[in-house]
């Protein structure tokens, strides 16, 4: 009984910090989604119909849009928040 007492705490912190260790990094991700999309707004483009090819584990991420009948790849650097290319697909 008393080892049920000092697990059941246990287990549930362990359980609240692995949900917030994937909710910081979400968030951390749609940082740097909102970051590059606020610097293709910056220069001009009209960022419409958007996703994301975002993997932790890269220093980089890949942004796709369309912009006046136009795709566009994006290639953004996690680290410095600069885009590395805007290409047209």
């Amino acid at each position: 009984m008393k080892l049920r007492k000092f697990l059941l705490p246990l287990a549930v912190a362990g359980t609240m910090y692995y949900i917030y260790k994937k909710s910081e990094e979400q968030e951390l991700n749609n940082e740097h989604i909102d970051r590059c999309r606020n610097s293709l707004i910056a220069e001009g483009y009209t960022v419409l119909d958007s996703y994301t090819l975002n993997l932790i584990e890269n220093e980089y991420l890949m942004f796709y849009f369309r912009d006046n009948g136009k795709d566009y790849e994006v290639r953004f650097d996690k680290h410095t928040d600069t885009i590395e290319y805007i290409k047209e697909v």
